[in-house]
Protein backbone atom coordinates (compact mmCIF):
# COMPACT_ATOMS: atom_id res chain seq x y z
CA UNK A 1 0.00 0.00 0.00
CA UNK A 2 1.27 3.45 -0.92
CA UNK A 3 0.04 6.67 0.74
CA UNK A 4 0.89 10.17 -0.46
CA UNK A 5 0.09 13.55 1.06
CA UNK A 6 -0.32 12.83 4.77
CA UNK A 7 -1.51 15.97 6.51
CA UNK A 8 -2.14 14.83 10.06
CA UNK A 9 0.81 16.66 11.61
CA UNK A 10 -0.61 20.00 10.49
CA UNK A 11 -4.11 19.50 11.94
CA UNK A 12 -3.44 21.13 15.35
CA UNK A 13 -1.94 24.23 13.70
CA UNK A 14 -4.77 24.46 11.18
CA UNK A 15 -7.37 24.09 13.92
CA UNK A 16 -5.86 26.93 16.00
CA UNK A 17 -5.76 29.29 13.03
CA UNK A 18 -9.35 28.49 12.09
CA UNK A 19 -10.68 28.85 15.61
CA UNK A 20 -9.01 32.24 15.85
CA UNK A 21 -10.74 33.36 12.68
CA UNK A 22 -14.07 32.09 13.98
CA UNK A 23 -13.84 34.17 17.15
CA UNK A 24 -13.99 37.35 15.07
CA UNK A 25 -17.32 36.43 13.46
CA UNK A 26 -20.29 38.53 14.60
CA UNK A 27 -24.04 38.16 14.26
CA UNK A 28 -24.61 40.85 11.68
CA UNK A 29 -26.79 40.08 8.69
CA UNK A 30 -23.76 40.10 6.43
CA UNK A 31 -21.79 37.65 8.52
CA UNK A 32 -24.87 35.46 9.00
CA UNK A 33 -25.41 35.09 5.26
CA UNK A 34 -21.69 34.80 4.54
CA UNK A 35 -20.21 33.38 7.73
CA UNK A 36 -16.54 32.72 8.33
CA UNK A 37 -16.40 28.97 7.83
CA UNK A 38 -14.21 26.85 10.08
CA UNK A 39 -14.66 23.32 8.74
CA UNK A 40 -11.51 21.77 7.29
CA UNK A 41 -11.15 18.28 5.80
CA UNK A 42 -7.93 16.32 5.28
CA UNK A 43 -7.05 12.86 4.00
CA UNK A 44 -4.25 10.53 5.02
CA UNK A 45 -3.37 9.96 1.38
CA UNK A 46 -4.31 11.06 -2.12
CA UNK A 47 -3.05 7.97 -3.97
CA UNK A 48 -3.76 4.56 -2.46
CA UNK A 49 -2.80 1.15 -3.83
CA UNK A 50 -4.70 -1.72 -2.21
CA UNK A 51 -2.92 -4.93 -1.21
CA UNK A 52 -4.81 -8.23 -1.08
CA UNK A 53 -2.45 -9.43 1.66
CA UNK A 54 -3.62 -6.64 4.00
CA UNK A 55 -7.41 -6.89 3.83
CA UNK A 56 -8.06 -5.78 7.41
CA UNK A 57 -5.52 -2.96 7.51
CA UNK A 58 -6.81 0.63 7.74
CA UNK A 59 -5.40 2.26 4.61
CA UNK A 60 -7.34 5.51 4.32
CA UNK A 61 -8.53 7.97 6.95
CA UNK A 62 -10.39 11.25 6.59
CA UNK A 63 -10.31 13.82 9.41
CA UNK A 64 -12.18 17.08 9.83
CA UNK A 65 -12.23 19.95 12.31
CA UNK A 66 -15.22 21.46 14.08
CA UNK A 67 -17.39 23.86 12.12
CA UNK A 68 -18.05 27.43 13.29
CA UNK A 69 -19.59 28.22 16.66
CA UNK A 70 -23.34 28.93 16.72
CA UNK A 71 -25.75 30.08 19.44
CA UNK A 72 -26.86 27.48 21.98
CA UNK A 73 -30.28 26.98 20.36
CA UNK A 74 -28.61 25.42 17.30
CA UNK A 75 -27.68 21.73 17.23
CA UNK A 76 -24.86 20.73 14.90
CA UNK A 77 -24.49 17.38 13.15
CA UNK A 78 -22.01 16.02 10.63
CA UNK A 79 -22.83 13.92 7.56
CA UNK A 80 -20.22 12.14 5.45
CA UNK A 81 -20.66 10.94 1.88
CA UNK A 82 -18.32 8.96 -0.36
CA UNK A 83 -18.87 8.25 -4.06
CA UNK A 84 -17.07 7.49 -7.27
CA UNK A 85 -16.04 10.65 -9.12
CA UNK A 86 -18.51 11.72 -11.80
CA UNK A 87 -21.65 10.45 -10.08
CA UNK A 88 -22.27 13.75 -8.26
CA UNK A 89 -22.85 11.82 -5.00
CA UNK A 90 -25.94 10.14 -6.47
CA UNK A 91 -24.59 6.67 -5.62
CA UNK A 92 -22.83 7.68 -2.43
CA UNK A 93 -22.38 5.90 0.87
CA UNK A 94 -23.90 8.27 3.43
CA UNK A 95 -23.27 8.19 7.18
CA UNK A 96 -24.80 10.43 9.85
CA UNK A 97 -21.82 10.61 12.16
CA UNK A 98 -22.18 10.29 15.92
CA UNK A 99 -21.57 13.26 18.19
CA UNK A 100 -17.90 13.86 18.82
CA UNK A 101 -16.70 11.82 15.82
CA UNK A 102 -14.28 13.70 13.54
CA UNK A 103 -12.61 10.89 11.58
CA UNK A 104 -13.67 8.19 9.14
CA UNK A 105 -11.42 5.24 8.28
CA UNK A 106 -11.57 2.46 5.70
CA UNK A 107 -9.82 -0.90 5.43
CA UNK A 108 -8.49 -2.49 2.26
CA UNK A 109 -11.44 -4.90 2.16
CA UNK A 110 -13.99 -2.09 2.56
CA UNK A 111 -12.49 0.02 -0.23
CA UNK A 112 -12.11 -2.97 -2.56
CA UNK A 113 -15.74 -3.92 -2.02
CA UNK A 114 -16.99 -0.37 -2.58
CA UNK A 115 -14.99 0.09 -5.78
CA UNK A 116 -15.66 -3.27 -7.42
CA UNK A 117 -19.04 -4.30 -6.02
CA UNK A 118 -20.96 -1.09 -5.30
CA UNK A 119 -19.52 1.13 -8.02
CA UNK A 120 -18.60 -1.58 -10.53
CA UNK A 121 -15.01 -0.51 -11.10
CA UNK A 122 -12.68 -3.00 -12.77
CA UNK A 123 -9.75 -4.30 -10.77
CA UNK A 124 -7.17 -3.45 -13.43
CA UNK A 125 -7.31 0.34 -13.18
CA UNK A 126 -7.44 3.03 -10.52
CA UNK A 127 -10.70 4.68 -9.56
CA UNK A 128 -11.15 8.20 -8.23
CA UNK A 129 -13.41 8.64 -5.23
CA UNK A 130 -14.71 11.79 -3.57
CA UNK A 131 -15.28 12.12 0.16
CA UNK A 132 -17.47 14.92 1.49
CA UNK A 133 -18.27 16.11 5.00
CA UNK A 134 -21.26 18.37 5.64
CA UNK A 135 -21.76 20.31 8.86
CA UNK A 136 -25.40 21.33 9.28
CA UNK A 137 -27.51 22.88 12.02
CA UNK A 138 -31.03 22.24 13.28
CA UNK A 139 -33.05 24.48 15.57
CA UNK A 140 -32.62 28.22 16.00
CA UNK A 141 -34.78 30.98 14.59
CA UNK A 142 -32.95 31.37 11.25
CA UNK A 143 -31.65 29.02 8.61
CA UNK A 144 -27.93 28.40 9.06
CA UNK A 145 -25.74 27.91 6.02
CA UNK A 146 -24.10 24.44 6.08
CA UNK A 147 -20.36 24.06 5.73
CA UNK A 148 -19.23 21.57 3.07
CA UNK A 149 -15.77 20.25 2.28
CA UNK A 150 -14.75 17.66 -0.35
CA UNK A 151 -11.50 15.84 -1.06
CA UNK A 152 -10.51 13.50 -3.88
CA UNK A 153 -8.48 10.29 -3.61
CA UNK A 154 -7.19 7.94 -6.31
CA UNK A 155 -7.46 4.26 -5.35
CA UNK A 156 -6.13 1.29 -7.31
CA UNK A 157 -7.95 -1.95 -6.37
CA UNK A 158 -5.97 -5.14 -6.09
CA UNK A 159 -6.47 -7.65 -8.87
CA UNK A 160 -7.86 -10.87 -7.38
CA UNK A 161 -6.14 -14.13 -8.23
CA UNK A 162 -8.48 -15.74 -10.74
CA UNK A 163 -8.69 -19.09 -12.48
CA UNK A 164 -6.86 -18.77 -15.79
CA UNK A 165 -8.45 -20.36 -18.85
CA UNK A 166 -8.03 -20.43 -22.59
CA UNK A 167 -11.24 -22.45 -22.88
CA UNK A 168 -13.89 -23.80 -20.49
CA UNK A 169 -15.90 -26.93 -21.32
CA UNK A 170 -18.72 -29.10 -20.00
CA UNK A 171 -18.15 -32.86 -20.08
CA UNK A 172 -19.16 -36.08 -18.37
CA UNK A 173 -22.00 -38.57 -18.52
CA UNK A 174 -24.57 -35.77 -18.05
CA UNK A 175 -23.83 -34.44 -21.54
CA UNK A 176 -26.22 -35.46 -24.30
CA UNK A 177 -23.31 -35.65 -26.75
CA UNK A 178 -19.63 -34.76 -26.78
CA UNK A 179 -18.22 -32.07 -24.52
CA UNK A 180 -19.24 -28.48 -25.33
CA UNK A 181 -17.43 -25.17 -25.05
CA UNK A 182 -18.79 -22.61 -22.58
CA UNK A 183 -18.94 -18.98 -23.76
CA UNK A 184 -17.87 -15.85 -21.90
CA UNK A 185 -20.76 -13.58 -21.03
CA UNK A 186 -20.95 -10.21 -22.77
CA UNK A 187 -21.15 -8.24 -19.55
CA UNK A 188 -18.30 -9.91 -17.61
CA UNK A 189 -15.18 -11.42 -19.15
CA UNK A 190 -14.53 -13.45 -15.98
CA UNK A 191 -17.92 -15.15 -16.17
CA UNK A 192 -18.81 -18.08 -18.43
CA UNK A 193 -22.34 -19.35 -18.98
CA UNK A 194 -24.19 -22.19 -20.72
CA UNK A 195 -27.88 -22.89 -21.29
CA UNK A 196 -28.81 -26.28 -22.67
CA UNK A 197 -30.07 -29.79 -22.05
CA UNK A 198 -28.37 -32.22 -19.71
CA UNK A 199 -29.31 -35.74 -18.72
CA UNK A 200 -29.07 -37.55 -15.42
CA UNK A 201 -25.43 -38.24 -14.68
CA UNK A 202 -22.16 -36.56 -13.72
CA UNK A 203 -21.23 -33.09 -14.96
CA UNK A 204 -17.54 -32.20 -15.22
CA UNK A 205 -16.02 -28.79 -16.02
CA UNK A 206 -12.63 -29.14 -17.76
CA UNK A 207 -10.45 -26.06 -18.28
CA UNK A 208 -7.73 -25.80 -20.92
CA UNK A 209 -4.89 -23.37 -20.21
CA UNK A 210 -1.52 -23.21 -21.95
CA UNK A 211 -1.80 -26.76 -23.24
CA UNK A 212 -2.83 -28.34 -19.93
CA UNK A 213 -6.25 -29.57 -18.81
CA UNK A 214 -7.45 -29.21 -15.23
CA UNK A 215 -10.92 -29.38 -13.70
CA UNK A 216 -13.12 -26.97 -11.80
CA UNK A 217 -14.41 -29.01 -8.85
CA UNK A 218 -16.71 -28.38 -5.88
CA UNK A 219 -14.60 -27.23 -2.97
CA UNK A 220 -16.38 -29.57 -0.55
CA UNK A 221 -15.57 -32.51 -2.83
CA UNK A 222 -19.11 -33.87 -2.65
CA UNK A 223 -20.67 -32.88 -5.96
CA UNK A 224 -24.20 -32.56 -4.59
CA UNK A 225 -26.15 -30.01 -6.62
CA UNK A 226 -27.08 -26.88 -4.65
CA UNK A 227 -29.79 -25.79 -7.04
CA UNK A 228 -29.57 -22.08 -7.91
CA UNK A 229 -26.96 -21.28 -5.24
CA UNK A 230 -23.34 -20.25 -5.87
CA UNK A 231 -20.90 -22.97 -4.82
CA UNK A 232 -17.24 -22.40 -3.95
CA UNK A 233 -14.93 -24.28 -6.32
CA UNK A 234 -11.28 -25.17 -6.68
CA UNK A 235 -9.03 -26.31 -9.53
CA UNK A 236 -7.76 -29.91 -9.55
CA UNK A 237 -5.83 -32.18 -11.90
CA UNK A 238 -8.47 -34.94 -11.60
CA UNK A 239 -12.21 -34.35 -12.03
CA UNK A 240 -14.80 -34.21 -9.29
CA UNK A 241 -18.15 -33.64 -10.94
CA UNK A 242 -21.65 -32.57 -9.97
CA UNK A 243 -24.50 -35.04 -9.75
CA UNK A 244 -27.22 -34.00 -12.21
CA UNK A 245 -30.40 -35.55 -10.77
CA UNK A 246 -32.67 -35.56 -13.83
CA UNK A 247 -32.96 -34.73 -17.51
CA UNK A 248 -33.86 -31.20 -18.57
CA UNK A 249 -32.64 -27.71 -19.41
CA UNK A 250 -29.92 -26.39 -17.11
CA UNK A 251 -28.21 -23.02 -16.82
CA UNK A 252 -24.59 -23.19 -15.67
CA UNK A 253 -22.56 -20.13 -14.64
CA UNK A 254 -18.82 -20.33 -13.97
CA UNK A 255 -17.34 -17.25 -12.29
CA UNK A 256 -13.55 -17.41 -12.62
CA UNK A 257 -13.00 -14.30 -10.48
CA UNK A 258 -15.22 -15.25 -7.55
CA UNK A 259 -14.29 -18.93 -7.97
CA UNK A 260 -17.92 -19.99 -7.92
CA UNK A 261 -20.20 -22.21 -9.98
CA UNK A 262 -23.98 -21.80 -10.00
CA UNK A 263 -26.22 -24.44 -11.59
CA UNK A 264 -29.94 -23.88 -12.18
CA UNK A 265 -32.04 -27.01 -12.74
CA UNK A 266 -35.40 -27.06 -14.57
CA UNK A 267 -36.98 -26.56 -11.13
CA UNK A 268 -35.17 -23.23 -10.69
CA UNK A 269 -35.40 -21.96 -14.24
CA UNK A 270 -34.61 -18.25 -14.62
CA UNK A 271 -37.32 -16.32 -16.46
CA UNK A 272 -37.40 -12.83 -18.03
CA UNK A 273 -39.02 -10.01 -16.09
CA UNK A 274 -42.76 -9.45 -16.61
CA UNK A 275 -44.27 -6.00 -16.03
CA UNK A 276 -47.79 -4.55 -16.14
CA UNK A 277 -48.64 -1.02 -17.27
CA UNK A 278 -51.45 0.98 -18.90
CA UNK A 279 -51.31 2.31 -22.46
CA UNK A 280 -52.54 5.68 -23.76
CA UNK A 281 -56.10 4.32 -23.88
CA UNK A 282 -55.78 3.20 -20.25
CA UNK A 283 -55.88 -0.46 -21.27
CA UNK A 284 -53.80 -2.84 -19.19
CA UNK A 285 -50.72 -4.26 -20.91
CA UNK A 286 -48.48 -7.09 -19.75
CA UNK A 287 -44.98 -7.20 -21.25
CA UNK A 288 -42.30 -9.88 -21.05
CA UNK A 289 -39.15 -7.75 -20.94
CA UNK A 290 -36.78 -9.02 -23.62
CA UNK A 291 -36.24 -5.72 -25.47
CA UNK A 292 -35.94 -2.06 -24.53
CA UNK A 293 -36.28 1.29 -26.29
CA UNK A 294 -34.15 4.30 -25.37
CA UNK A 295 -35.11 7.97 -25.24
CA UNK A 296 -33.61 11.21 -23.94
CA UNK A 297 -30.84 13.69 -24.55
CA UNK A 298 -28.46 10.77 -25.01
CA UNK A 299 -30.34 9.77 -28.17
CA UNK A 300 -30.82 13.35 -29.38
CA UNK A 301 -34.44 13.08 -28.17
CA UNK A 302 -35.13 10.38 -30.74
CA UNK A 303 -36.43 6.89 -29.99
CA UNK A 304 -33.79 4.18 -30.41
CA UNK A 305 -34.59 0.51 -30.39
CA UNK A 306 -32.07 -1.10 -28.08
CA UNK A 307 -31.68 -4.39 -29.96
CA UNK A 308 -30.74 -5.68 -26.53
CA UNK A 309 -29.12 -9.04 -25.90
CA UNK A 310 -30.14 -11.19 -22.95
CA UNK A 311 -27.18 -12.44 -20.94
CA UNK A 312 -26.54 -16.18 -20.98
CA UNK A 313 -26.13 -15.89 -17.22
CA UNK A 314 -29.58 -14.40 -16.60
CA UNK A 315 -32.43 -13.42 -18.97
CA UNK A 316 -33.10 -10.41 -16.73
CA UNK A 317 -29.72 -8.91 -17.63
CA UNK A 318 -30.21 -6.90 -20.83
CA UNK A 319 -27.23 -5.53 -22.74
CA UNK A 320 -27.21 -2.64 -25.18
CA UNK A 321 -24.22 -2.55 -27.52
CA UNK A 322 -24.50 -0.10 -30.38
CA UNK A 323 -24.43 3.57 -31.34
CA UNK A 324 -22.70 5.76 -28.77
CA UNK A 325 -24.85 8.15 -26.73
CA UNK A 326 -24.84 11.64 -28.24
CA UNK A 327 -24.58 13.43 -24.89
CA UNK A 328 -24.88 12.99 -21.16
CA UNK A 329 -28.19 14.84 -20.99
CA UNK A 330 -30.26 11.93 -19.74
CA UNK A 331 -31.75 8.62 -20.83
CA UNK A 332 -34.61 6.32 -19.97
CA UNK A 333 -35.48 2.81 -21.18
CA UNK A 334 -39.02 1.71 -22.00
CA UNK A 335 -40.50 -1.74 -22.61
CA UNK A 336 -42.59 -0.57 -25.58
CA UNK A 337 -41.68 1.40 -28.68
CA UNK A 338 -45.13 1.68 -30.26
CA UNK A 339 -47.90 4.25 -30.07
CA UNK A 340 -47.94 4.08 -26.27
CA UNK A 341 -44.21 4.42 -25.76
CA UNK A 342 -44.64 7.64 -23.78
CA UNK A 343 -46.96 5.79 -21.39
CA UNK A 344 -45.09 2.51 -21.14
CA UNK A 345 -43.26 0.99 -18.22
CA UNK A 346 -39.83 2.65 -17.94
CA UNK A 347 -36.46 2.03 -16.32
CA UNK A 348 -34.21 4.85 -15.16
CA UNK A 349 -32.95 6.43 -11.95
CA UNK A 350 -35.31 6.36 -8.96
CA UNK A 351 -37.88 9.20 -8.95
CA UNK A 352 -38.45 11.38 -5.91
CA UNK A 353 -41.95 9.94 -5.61
CA UNK A 354 -44.72 8.65 -7.89
CA UNK A 355 -45.52 12.12 -9.19
CA UNK A 356 -42.12 13.80 -9.03
CA UNK A 357 -39.28 12.93 -11.40
CA UNK A 358 -35.57 13.58 -11.05
CA UNK A 359 -32.41 13.28 -13.14
CA UNK A 360 -29.31 11.66 -11.64
CA UNK A 361 -25.75 11.38 -12.93
CA UNK A 362 -23.89 8.08 -13.28
CA UNK A 363 -20.15 8.00 -13.95
CA UNK A 364 -18.65 5.95 -16.76
CA UNK A 365 -18.05 2.39 -15.60
CA UNK A 366 -19.80 2.90 -12.25
CA UNK A 367 -22.73 0.79 -11.12
CA UNK A 368 -25.88 2.72 -10.23
CA UNK A 369 -29.28 1.96 -8.76
CA UNK A 370 -31.94 1.15 -11.37
CA UNK A 371 -35.63 1.81 -10.83
CA UNK A 372 -38.62 0.75 -12.89
CA UNK A 373 -42.30 1.62 -12.98
CA UNK A 374 -45.25 3.15 -14.74
CA UNK A 375 -45.83 6.20 -12.52
CA UNK A 376 -45.51 9.74 -13.84
CA UNK A 377 -42.45 10.29 -11.68
CA UNK A 378 -40.70 7.20 -13.04
CA UNK A 379 -41.59 7.81 -16.70
CA UNK A 380 -40.19 11.34 -16.54
CA UNK A 381 -36.95 10.49 -14.70
CA UNK A 382 -33.71 10.30 -16.69
CA UNK A 383 -30.28 8.88 -15.96
CA UNK A 384 -27.44 11.16 -17.08
CA UNK A 385 -25.21 8.48 -18.56
CA UNK A 386 -21.87 9.60 -20.04
CA UNK A 387 -21.87 10.83 -23.63
CA UNK A 388 -20.03 8.39 -25.85
CA UNK A 389 -21.10 5.33 -23.85
CA UNK A 390 -21.93 2.50 -26.25
CA UNK A 391 -22.27 -0.49 -23.92
CA UNK A 392 -24.99 -0.45 -21.26
CA UNK A 393 -25.86 -3.30 -18.89
CA UNK A 394 -29.26 -3.28 -17.17
CA UNK A 395 -29.58 -5.90 -14.45
CA UNK A 396 -33.33 -5.94 -13.90
CA UNK A 397 -33.22 -8.73 -11.33
CA UNK A 398 -30.89 -6.82 -9.02
CA UNK A 399 -31.92 -3.37 -10.31
CA UNK A 400 -28.44 -2.17 -11.27
CA UNK A 401 -27.14 -0.28 -14.32
CA UNK A 402 -23.66 0.30 -15.75
CA UNK A 403 -22.53 2.24 -18.85
CA UNK A 404 -19.16 1.79 -20.56
CA UNK A 405 -17.23 2.70 -23.69
CA UNK A 406 -16.06 -0.39 -25.61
Amino acid sequence: MRQIGSLYKWLPVVALIILGACDDDDNSTSSWNNPTECLELTTSGTDIELDEEKLNDVVLTFAWTSAREMPDDYIISYVTKMDIEGSNFNSSVRVDEEEGVFTKSYTTAELQNLLTEKWGQTSNKAGTIQFRVIAKWDGGSRWAKPEVRTVTVNIRPYKPIVFDADKVFLDGSAMTGSRVSVSKTLENSYRYAYLGNLKKGELQIPVDFEGETNYICPEDGEGTLSDGNPEAVTMKAEPIGWNIPKDGEYRIIVDMEKKEVTIYSPDKKLEPAVVTWYDKNNDEQTTVVTELWMYGGGTGWAWWKGNCTQSLADPQILIYSGTALKSGEGLKFTVDGGDSKNNSYAYSCPPIDENTSQNLTLALGATGELSGGWSRGQRNSYYKLPGGANFIVLDIRNMKIRAEKR
